[in-house]
């Protein structure tokens, strides 16, 4: 880069601006950095006169064959530059030694982009070619080195020196990296001797273009004085700083800065200066610590860890060794430093804080260069030193005592993914003998680290809150550290006591079917139903990247078919395209537009990497050139219904009216394709090929009200039946790429050992079909996918866990859940059935629904399983089949039943000693709605409330606590009424969702989906105040069945109160269910597969029902919490409020009555023109209204 710079000044300001705004940039990906470091800038760049050709020299010493392929991808991007205005492009000249993979990976380039992969000439060239080349180079830098050369003036004209040039020429000839280094020998001031004795040191080398001759050379100018007065203990001393700084620079597995060189190696900066001075010819030793230190040539370090190593009592091992242990001094603190592992390293405020907000700079200032390098690395020094883990020892006392340190360093660091396979290396370092302890606590260690790894790589702080909350009580990692966990969590939830087989639940949306494939790498692709496809790290749970298929046209349909390359190639099918990536490159490669009437493509295949087979439900099988070209159909497959590829295109199996027939794609020129029969006049449900095509698995259907069918294993090549497993109905399969196992699934999963019979592990996701599966490449994890609870990656290798045991028993879905004011008691609904709950987690009783599941479905989901419970927890109500059902659960009789006689039923409350219950319901199937008064002790209605209803709108309900007030929201409007009175308050919102009344009836507050609201006394009518929510981060924005906020309306509300203030100091559920929160606070995130679908509030107890059936109490200490609780503004003028509240409420006497029967009956009317279809309308309407914060009706 800097040479880039320098040879175009021109870009220095935007390659600063880079640095400036991203100084994180030097450790990221290079393809990060090639795209904001030089594309970016280029891009930019006016060259007057210029013609850019970057020269790329060494291509084949890449650290990787990945890498080289990666390198050619970004440089085969077009990328143009102004000169004099006109586009330009950039030009690369690329050398390397003759290398297959590079050479193959330039012929994939199309022509126009490549002028010469591979000039013949190049190897041919002449030895007297390449030293004439070399001869010019070492003229022109070495004519200028002062007292090098005889004579004053041309030092080419003296005979001497011209013979002397020759023989440096030969010594170099044919590596021009001999005389690049013998170069920097010669010029360097920095060593003993002048240029010209370095000079004739390096002519007296014996052979010719030896590099490791020359490096001897270099060594030996420092470490074999010509000076023989040197004491031996002097002598001893070189030697031992030698090994120690320059073998630890061979051995780094990270270049690093001088000073962070020092500290690491707990040497003084001027000593490690000292030493690397003498090696310059060899090494980049940059004059500030802006740069770190490299090798000019990777041979060197070959050299120094193969020749070098008996000359000078060299050691490799004991070089990590010592390294490792200097990182676990830094580490735990030994140099006497505030650098050591320690908790909340950034000293942040908030418990919730997002590491993407925690500036550069804190980061650099908390966390020494020393420091992140001994995070990273001290693993790998560990292991390449061949010591072992012992219980008890010194790397034992680290991680017993610093491990969640560790971890949130990794975290704040953004290498949290890291640590996965750091800990996987720790485990093959324990002594076998010796190390019960430290394996267990490993082995735990790896499914925290599975659990909470998105988290913590957010959020690194909830390391100790969230990790250390929803980790099973009997964790390793949770016993040890729990005196970390904060304590103003004063109420943990029910979690089981061991780990779930569940490694990770990837996000997802309800309902979503997602479609998966596995990359050779280890990834995962997930294709969602909004035509979206993620590329995921399953383990660590972190999405890597994300392609869209649209690309900006129209949103596509659902992704039907996906399918990965072994050379990084991506396709999707959608009902009408196919969209093919490059995911090593982020870039789109190609697209075809598909014929709906050729049906939709279900299966696909790569074929030489550059083919893409696809298959159609109708069983059209085409062949697709996806450089250039249309696809071309292959007449192999008639009337096969439903046909499947093998991964790699060579067998295509389907379904006819003989049964299953598997068909060979690759038949000799002129032959027939191989078509062979494999079972005629059985159903199946679905077949699918091992990943190498030498064994299809068929899943066939015997009876499927019963659950009766098996899966049978056939070998494609003999067309032999292998194996029949008894599995019963099956809706998914996949097999592992060892052949070895077999996953099949429907509700539950199962792993088998298909080749015995017999069953390995069985997983439970729920009670949801599961749509598919997708096992690792090397089958240590499966990942499966279902409407509800999304794609989860299940442990396949371990052997056995235990029970999870977290308590509930809803096999659905968690719908509605209720809690008493002290917490105490919960109670929860399914569709199946609803459950009671003490605060131990215990069941008090399950009651099951009339008919259950099976009902809800015949009633096409106008049945919500409801609940609500008396703020003194004592009284219970449920809606079931045949209306709503309460119990007294103090003296355990059921109350009368309140009868059905309702189209739907949206909310109910009860009072606080459950006396009074109040429904929010439609009343008839088209118009009207009403609010029905209950008493649960006579059993008789008290009152209805006729609302009326524009469209199938929900009805929210509250209540005040001593039951002589009701508040009900609907279509936009808030309607208080005194039941003893009869007196009427109406207050119009703007897509009002919820309502709730002070402790003591006086006051009733309201808040809209946008977070617009106010408080209003009930029997005046007067406002006592508005607020509009400002946050542009929408932490509020609510959804009713996700958070229930309760208003302070206690004392004199002063002027200009924020919104934040208006709230009681408790906490409610982030609106993407991720957050527990305390106002704008983020508290305690949430584990993805703990993400609410309901949740209850009770001052310092949120309640939360999960997807899993199970459901959970969390008890907060609010005023506790550290963090601040950021105001939201409120720009509204408050004397502004008061005077309109004046207003309304003189006209409130005379207009209210009219206004309501003109409303109701224009809107009765409305409803009679109208269907329900006209909904869409209505709401277009309705968001067209002026959004007063108040008005009366």
């Amino acid at each position: 880069m800097a040479q880039l710079v320098e040879a175009l000044p021109g870009l220095a300001k935007d390659v600063e601006d880079v640095l400036d705004s991203n100084h994180s940039i030097v450790d990221q990906d290079f393809r990060n950095q090639f795209e904001k470091l030089y594309r970016g800038p280029l891009q930019k760049s006016d060259s007057k006169s210029k013609n850019i050709v970057i020269v790329i020299d060494a291509l084949d010493e890449c650290d990787s064959q990945t890498e080289i392929s990666d390198l050619l991808r970004l440089l085969s991007k077009p990328l143009y530059y102004k000169q004099n205005g006109r586009d330009t492009p950039v030009k690369y000249f690329l050398t390397g030694r003759h290398d297959g993979h590079s050479l193959s990976r330039l012929q994939r380039l199309h022509p126009d982009q490549i002028e010469n992969c591979h000039n013949p000439d190049l190897e041919e060239l002449t030895a007297e070619t390449i030293g004439d080349d070399i001869k010019r180079f070492l003229k022109f830098r070495l004519q200028e080195v002062p007292a090098l050369w005889d004579g004053d003036k041309d030092p080419w004209a003296n005979a001497k020196n011209v013979d002397t040039l020759g023989q440096l020429v030969t010594k170099a000839c044919p590596l021009f990296e001999f005389a690049a280094t013998a170069c920097r020998l010669i010029e360097d001031d920095n060593l003993l001797g002048d240029a010209k004795s370095r000079l004739y040191d390096i002519l007296a080398t014996k052979c010719n273009g030896d590099l490791d001759h020359l490096y001897w050379t270099v060594l030996n100018t420092r470490l074999r004085s010509s000076d023989d007065k040197i004491a031996p203990r002097r002598q001893k001393m070189v030697e031992e700083q030698f090994r120690r700084v320059i073998g630890s620079v061979m051995s780094l597995a990270d270049p690093v800065s001088v000073s962070c060189l020092a500290h690491l190696l707990g040497e003084t900066k001027a000593m490690v200066v000292n030493e690397l001075r003498h090696f310059k010819s060899v090494l980049d030793v940059p004059s500030n610590d802006d740069r770190v230190i490299k090798i000019f040539h990777e041979s060197f370090r070959d050299f120094f860890h193969g020749s070098a190593q008996g000359e000078f009592g060299l050691d490799e091992r004991k070089t990590h060794e010592h390294l490792a242990l200097r990182c676990r001094e830094l580490l735990c603190g030994k140099d006497g430093k505030k650098d050591a592992l320690r908790e909340n390293f950034c000293e942040l405020e908030s418990p919730g804080a997002y590491r993407r907000e925690i500036p550069e700079k804190v980061l650099c200032e908390s966390i020494s260069p020393e420091v992140q390098y001994a995070c990273r690395f001290w693993v790998h020094h560990l292991k390449n030193s061949d010591d072992k883990i012992k219980d008890n020892d010194a790397w034992y006392q680290l991680l017993h005592k610093h491990f969640l340190h560790w971890l949130e360093a990794l975290g704040l660091l953004g290498r949290i993914s890291e640590s996965v396979q750091f800990v996987k290396e720790l485990q093959t370092l324990v002594e076998s003998n010796a190390g019960t302890q430290i394996e267990a606590f490993l082995k735990d260690a790896e499914r925290f680290i599975c659990k909470f790894c998105p988290i913590v790589n957010e959020a690194p702080l909830q390391l100790y809150i969230s990790g250390l909350t929803f980790a099973p009580t009997e964790s390793i990692i949770r016993r040890t550290f729990d005196t970390h966990r904060p304590m103003w969590i004063t109420r943990l939830p029910e979690v089981g006591a061991h780990w779930s087989p569940c490694l990770q639940t990837l996000p997802f949306s309800v309902y979503d079917n997602a479609c998966l494939v596995s990359s050779s790498e280890g990834l995962l692709a997930v294709g969602h139903e909004d035509g979206d496809i993620e590329m995921w790290d399953p383990i660590a749970g972190i999405r890597l990247k994300f392609f869209d298929p649209s690309s900006g046209s129209e949103p596509l349909s659902e992704i039907s078919s996906l399918a990965l390359s072994q050379t990084g190639k991506l396709a999707c099918a959608t009902e009408t395209s196919i969209i093919v990536w490059d995911i090593t490159q982020d870039n789109h490669l190609n697209s075809l537009t598909l014929n709906r009437d050729e049906g939709k493509v279900i299966s696909m295949a790569f074929r030489n990497g550059q083919h893409l087979l696809f298959a159609t439900i109708e069983g059209k099988i085409a062949s697709w050139d996806i450089g250039n070209g249309p696809p071309r159909h292959l007449e192999i497959c008639c009337n096969l219904y439903k046909p499947i590829l093998s991964n790699d295109g060579r067998w295509i199996a389907g379904f006819d009216e003989l049964g299953v027939t598997l068909i060979a794609t690759e038949a000799k020129p002129g032959c027939p394709p191989k078509k062979l029969t494999l079972d005629a006049g059985r159903k199946t449900s679905i077949m699918r090929f091992s990943p190498g095509g030498q064994y299809l698995a068929i899943a066939y259907v015997f009876h499927e009200h019963q659950n009766l069918g098996n899966v049978e294993v056939w070998d494609t090549v003999s067309t032999q039946r292998l194996q029949s497993l008894d599995t019963g109905l099956v809706w998914s399969l996949a097999v592992s790429a060892d052949n070895r196992r077999l996953a099949t699934a429907k509700k539950e999963i199962v792993i088998w050992d298909w080749e015995n019979g017999s069953r390995l592990q069985v997983f439970d996701p729920g009670d949801e079909i599961i749509d598919s599966l997708a096992f690792s490449p090397k089958g240590s994890w499966l990942a499966s996918s279902d409407e509800v609870n999304g794609v989860q990656i299940w442990d396949v290798a371990a052997s056995y866990y235990g029970t999870p045991g977290t308590p509930g028993t809803h096999r659905s879905c968690i719908k509605s859940i209720a809690m008493s004011m002290d917490g105490e008691r919960l109670i929860s609904g399914s569709l199946s059935r609803y459950e009671l709950w003490e605060k131990s987690g215990s069941i008090c009783f399950p009651q099951p629904l009339h008919g259950g599941e099976s009902w809800y479905e015949r009633r096409e989901g106008l049945y919500e399983p409801i609940v609500a419970i008396s703020a003194n927890g004592e009284v219970v109500a449920m809606n079931c089949e045949s209306g709503v059902e309460i119990q007294n659960l103090k003296s355990g009789i059921c109350l009368p039943l309140l009868p059905r006689n309702w189209t739907r039923l949206y909310s109910m409350t009860l009072s606080a000693n459950g006396e009074r219950l109040l429904l929010g319901l439609k009343s008839g199937p088209r118009v009207g709605g009403c609010g029905l008064v209950w008493s649960t002790s006579k059993g008789k209605r008290l009152k209805e409330i006729d609302i009326p209803l524009r469209r199938w709108v929900d009805v929210g309900a509250a209540m005040s606590l001593d039951g002589q007030k009701v508040a009900l929201v609907f279509d936009s409007t808030v309607h208080v009424e005194n039941l003893c009175t009869n007196q009427l308050l109406k207050r119009k919102l703007l897509r009002v969702t919820q309502a709730a009344f002070s402790e003591d009836g006086q006051r009733v507050a309201a808040l809209s989906q946008t977070c617009d609201g106010g408080i209003w006394e009930v029997e005046t009518g007067v406002c006592l105040r508005r607020f509009r929510n400002e946050d542009p981060n929408g932490v509020l924005c609510l959804d009713i069945k996700l958070i229930d906020v309760d208003f302070a309306v206690a004392g004199d509300l002063p002027e200009q109160l924020p919104l934040m203030d208006c709230l009681i100091d408790g906490g409610y559920v982030s609106h993407d269910c991720e957050w527990l929160m305390k106002g704008t606070n983020r508290v305690l995130r949430l584990p993805r597969d703990s993400w609410p679908t309901c949740t209850a509030v009770s001052k310092a107890h949120i309640a939360v029902g999960l997807v899993s059936g199970h459901a959970f109490v969390v008890g907060m200490a609010w005023d506790n919490i550290p963090g601040d609780c950021k105001a939201v503004d409120v720009s509204q003028d408050s004397d502004e409020d008061s005077e309109e509240d004046s207003d309304e409420e003189s006209d409130e006497d005379s207009e209210g009555d009219s206004d309501e029967e003109s409303d109701e009956d224009s809107d009765e009317n409305s409803d009679q023109e109208s269907d329900e279809d006209s909904d869409e309308n209505s709401d277009e309407e309705s968001d067209e209204e002026s959004d007063e914060d108040s008005e009366e009706i």
